[in-house]
């Protein structure tokens, strides 16, 4: 997600970021702007705005933006209060004195700030500051509840309204909203569970012949499913679940991966007859058109876009293997080997990276959730 305030920072404009990056949203981009274009900015790039008149996290009731933020994502970790109460200090001018250290704080700022250092090279230098700070806050906020060692326990039981067969397949969650959306194969349909409150909501309005995939891109707001049964992609809006067109692409789509950075959606298509002929369909989001057509050395399952190598790493059934994408170019540029013939796992997932979508195939109208 981006997160857009004000340019030539000091203090507050450097702490928000270091405490969004490990403690709100790990995968956070920041962009630094002038202060009369940070709201037009943030509704551009559908990006968070703080620290700038009018943003969604920013001074209010005596308290500075860094404790805007602690209130707002409830964090209580002492360390981090401490903190903030020393933030406050370097940042509010009538309150310099709220700790000893708040005036030491400032005048690290204020050195920064003299330098010119350009504002993304100014914000890397001084994150070791904070993270001297707090020793110890990074790990008792990011350390792991400790559970007993057993296996998976049903913790709720969400009926669903039956289809006309049965049959589920992959699903995936909008961490915003907490929201599951399910493919219900057997409806044609997609369910929408409240993950809050363990409960079924309702389908997405669409008819979607034999829904296959589910795939979010939270950054952008966009859903993406892959119908099976009509040989199209279909995309929503997350905000109001309203469907913004379908493409026809490959026969029998299954795996999709988005490439965030030129809105390419890949549909991975299992062919005609299955299993043969398939290929890679490249979707256009701007134009919804499909611009490329990637043949595949074998039946795909599911697929992942990596953005820092900027490729998608697609399984492939068999061969047991998994094609690496090249998306600059749109070819598939290698192979890596999977030991073991058969079939791959129907799941991708990197290292540091959100979960894919998860398969939830089962052939009951329920949703299980579970704790370890």
């Amino acid at each position: 997600m981006k997160w857009v305030t004000r340019e030539r920072p000091k203090t507050d404009r450097i702490a928000c970021p270091w405490l969004i990056k490990n403690f709100i949203d790990s995968e956070a981009e920041f962009l630094y702007v002038p202060a009369d274009q940070v709201l037009k900015v943030a509704e551009r790039k559908e990006a968070h705005s703080y620290d700038a008149p009018g943003a969604e996290y920013t001074h209010r009731d005596g308290l500075c933006s860094f404790e805007v933020l602690l209130d707002e994502y409830k964090l209580d970790d002492p360390a981090l209060l401490l903190l903030a109460r020393i933030v406050h200090g370097a940042d509010v001018a009538d309150d310099r004195d709220a700790t000893p250290q708040s005036r030491g704080l400032l005048a690290v700022a204020e050195g920064f700030h003299l330098l010119n250092l350009g504002d993304h090279r100014q914000l890397e230098l001084s994150l070791p500051v904070y993270d001297a700070s707090t020793p110890g806050a990074r790990t008792k906020s990011a350390a792991p509840t400790k559970t007993p060692d057993v296996s998976l326990v049903r913790a709720g039981f969400i009926p669903i309204p039956p289809g006309v067969k049965p049959g589920f397949d992959h699903a995936d969650v909008h961490r915003a909203g907490r929201r599951m959306y399910v493919a219900h194969t057997g409806a044609d349909r997609i369910d929408v569970l409240d993950c809050e409150a363990c409960t079924y909501l309702h389908p997405l309005p669409a008819q979607l012949p034999g829904v296959a995939g589910v795939l979010i891109a939270e950054e952008h707001e966009l859903l993406f499913s892959s119908d099976r049964g009509a040989a199209q992609v279909s995309v929503f809006r997350c905000s109001d679940e309203q469907l913004l067109g379908q493409v026809e692409v490959g026969p029998h789509p299954n795996g999709l991966a988005y490439d965030q950075q030129r809105r390419h959606l890949y549909s991975f298509n299992l062919g005609e007859p299955l299993g043969e002929n398939c290929s890679a369909s490249v979707v256009d989001l701007d134009s919804l058109s499909v611009i490329a057509e990637l043949p595949l050395p074998g039946r795909p399952r599911w697929a992942v876009y990596d953005p820092q190598r900027d490729v998608v790493y697609a399984n492939i059934e068999k061969p047991a293997q998994i094609a690496v994408i090249n998306c600059d170019r749109a070819v598939i540029e290698r192979a890596l080997a999977v030991p073991g013939a058969g079939r791959t796992d129907s799941g991708s997932m990197l290292a540091g990276s959100s979960a894919p979508p998860m398969p939830a195939t089962s052939s009951s109208s329920t949703a299980t959730a579970a704790r370890c």
